[in-house]
């Protein structure tokens, strides 16, 4: 499994090494793969299941490597494993390297293989055949795999680690075959859904997972974060190397997390514990540095946003003030801010604020975080004119007062929007090397930053988008760039681990969903204040009624936000699989909802509270039902289905037993389809105390 890259350090796990088995008892004899067990005289149905008996399932590894390994590259790539001086397409010697004196499994050279195989296929007919016949081959693996982990007493003990932290050689084994699998279908071009006219054969759809999850909770990942990754084998593999940090509160966080970053309340309000900031290393004792916080409490109301200047010969701060328009006005528009003075050159940064840079006490960082993001605005914003580079943070210029403090996140997104580069510092990126835009690109993926909402905001408008890792700094847009350019130039054999989204570039307008989603962004924070001011008891604080009957929690509308904001093109490879089919739908709703209107049309200080809260009310009320319809039919279905199971089958069979016996069934797990027939031990010790009554009398 060494073809597939592995990211550049921190590894969680070291790589599984497979041991070269073939010739161990069982050697494959190019005669074909789906009569192999036939010739060596295996049951691969009782092998699944372990009941073979002249096979265990755990000394079964040779066998296994024997039949699906070497099967799938010689049905594949025309790879000859069978020991004769006949000539061969590839020789078998070509997967084989040696460690330490012994042979393991080796892919590096599978794109020379791969690329001598294709050039055999240039009829089309040939082509159509070899792939029908690939495709039953890569059916049949998986299929086996899966049987094997169906039986929980195989699952149990495949999944086992020796005092090294090693897997059974079995399980090893059918790792390769599972990753063998999705690299034939992505070397031989073959699409996950045959096209083909002439095609009787369905493509392998059955996949078993337990193996890469296995090593994914190994490797810190809660069991939520992984019901999401993508069903691909080689792609949960190259995630389970990235060991996953947890969060200082919950003890772990999750993918599309809805905890906010410059939006949390300061400390005092609510049960959270007050963010303190972290230096930049645990050793480090420097002293905290204070901006003037009556400057940035003053700034709000007389509609102005604080930059800050750090100047390390002084340990001071230099605070200077711009003004935006919409800051007093409190309506949403995408016209750019203005200020007294010229704008000089400043840095915006996105952060996540639970990771060391958010502070609930006061305007205030450690001097060495200071430094850093002083170096951070000079290194971007150096120009020709050598102008003094400020930055601006949330930590030093939102006010704490919570009422100033809610009103100023509405008009944040214009200091992002005007920045002159926005960089996202996150110590779970800033700590890694990368090696390739790929990697960067995947780390950015399952970050913190990109789980928050707010963050993805600061991202969604920023007019160029920074990330800092530990060798380099880097912009999206290159990123993208580079991944792309280095996919069309992929060998033969190369599997990529990103795949691009295709269905979602097509309905998007990227010159009108920035102002559409200013518009969204105003009425869900509209609604999010309306419900936490709210002294109604008919629901939950966490609620905003939308319609009659109907409530939304403010987490449900957060999470169409940060759908929105997931639309923009440069966040195309951040997208997990639930998420894109409810984008899609979000884009049908908002196209059709705010598109149309203007903004003077129901939007601005002038028209009443009333006014804007019904409408608000009315539009992310029918966009929730848009992205949220389709999960609600399923469980109302499931909720039929099993009312109708309990009508049908459990009530009369309850009716007529006793208590005991009831306790008796569930205790024993009884299935429901012997339920009736069932006859408990209750029943039996009546019957004898009948049967000896009747003796007595």
């Amino acid at each position: 499994m060494d073809h597939i890259p592995s990211p550049s350090d921190d590894l969680a796990h070291a790589p599984i090494e497979v041991p070269c088995l073939f010739g161990y008892g069982f050697a494959y004899d190019d005669q074909g793969m789906l009569t192999y067990p036939a010739r060596v005289g295996i049951d691969t149905t009782r092998l699944a299941v372990n009941t073979e008996p002249r096979l265990p399932l755990l000394d079964a590894a040779a066998f296994i490597q024997a039949w699906l390994w070497c099967g799938l590259l010689q049905e594949g790539f025309r790879v000859g494993f069978r020991p004769t001086t006949a000539p061969k397409h590839a020789r078998s010697d070509l997967f084989v390297k040696h460690i330490d004196g012994l042979p393991f499994v080796s892919m590096k050279r599978l794109s020379e293989v791969a690329s001598r195989a294709c050039n055999l296929d240039r009829s089309p007919v040939a082509g159509d055949w070899h792939r029908e016949r690939v495709l039953s081959c890569i059916d049949t693996a998986s299929g086996f795999v899966e049987e094997v982990f169906r039986n929980t007493a195989s699952e149990t003990k495949l999944l086992v680690q020796d005092g090294r932290g090693r897997l059974p050689e079995t399980t090893a084994v059918l790792l390769s075959v599972q990753v063998l699998c999705w690299t034939l279908l992505a070397g031989l071009n073959i699409p996950v859904y045959s096209d083909s006219k002439t095609s009787s054969l369905h493509p392998p759809l059955r996949q078993s997972t337990q193996i890469v999850d296995f090593l994914l909770q190994r490797s810190g990942w809660h069991h939520r974060d992984i019901a999401k990754l993508p069903q691909n084998i080689i792609f949960r593999h190259y995630l389970s190397f990235y060991r996953r940090q947890t969060d200082r509160s919950s003890g772990s966080w999750s993918m599309g997390a809805d905890t906010s970053s410059s939006a949390s309340p300061p400390s005092g309000h609510g049960n959270k514990l007050a963010l303190v900031p972290k230096h930049t290393h645990p050793g480090c004792r420097c002293e905290f540095i204070s901006a003037n916080s009556a400057e940035v409490e003053d700034s709000f109301p007389k509609g102005k946003l604080v930059l800050v200047r750090f100047v390390q010969e002084t340990c001071c701060i230099v605070t200077q003030s711009i003004r935006i328009e919409s800051v007093v006005a409190m309506a949403p528009t995408m016209a750019p801010f203005t200020s007294e003075a010229q704008v000089p050159p400043f840095l915006a940064i996105s952060h996540v604020r639970s990771e060391g840079l958010g502070n609930d006490t006061g305007h205030s960082l450690p001097f060495c975080q200071l430094a850093h993001l002083q170096s951070l605005a000079d290194t971007v914003c150096a120009s020709a004119e050598k102008s003094e580079a400020y930055f601006w943070i949330d930590s030093l210029c939102l006010p704490q007062n919570r009422y100033k403090r809610k009103l100023a996140v509405q008009a944040v997104w214009q200091v992002f929007r005007a920045a002159r580069a926005v960089v996202v510092v996150d110590p779970q990126l800033s700590r890694h090397l990368v090696s390739s835009s790929e990697e960067a690109l995947l780390r950015i993926r399952y970050s913190p930053w990109k789980s928050r909402l707010w963050t993805l905001e600061e991202g969604f408008f920023s007019l160029r988008l920074l990330f800092c890792f530990a060798n380099r700094i880097v912009s999206l847009d290159e990123m993208l760039r580079d991944f792309e350019s280095s996919r069309s130039a992929l060998p033969l054999g190369a599997v990529p681990i990103l795949q691009p989204c295709q269905a979602l570039l097509a309905v998007r307008d990227e010159e009108r969903l920035p102002n559409i989603l200013v518009k969204l962004g105003y009425d869900v924070r509209l609604l999010m204040q309306v419900g936490s001011s709210s002294s109604s008891g008919t629901f939950a604080a966490a609620d905003v009624k939308v319609d009659e009957g109907r409530h939304v929690s403010k987490g449900s509308m957060q999470r169409l936000l940060r759908l929105g904001y997931l639309m923009a093109s440069k966040f195309r490879y951040l997208l997990e699989d639930d998420e894109r089919p409810l984008i899609l739908d979000l884009w049908r709703g908002i196209d059709k909802l705010y598109a149309p209107v203007g903004h003077e049309d129901c939007w601005g200080p002038n028209q009443s509270m009333q006014v804007e809260d019904a409408a608000a009310r009315e539009r992310v009320g029918q966009l929730c039902r848009k992205t949220t319809q389709p999960r609600a039919l399923y469980f109302i279905s499931g909720i039929g289905t099993v009312a109708v199971v309990i009508a049908w089958f459990i009530l009369p069979e309850v009716a007529r037993r006793t208590p005991a016996e009831i306790d008796e069934m569930l205790e024993k797990k009884v299935n429901l389809r012997q339920f009736k027939s069932y006859v408990t031990e209750v029943q039996v010790h009546a019957h004898e105390l009948q049967d000896a009554k009747k003796v007595i009398d």
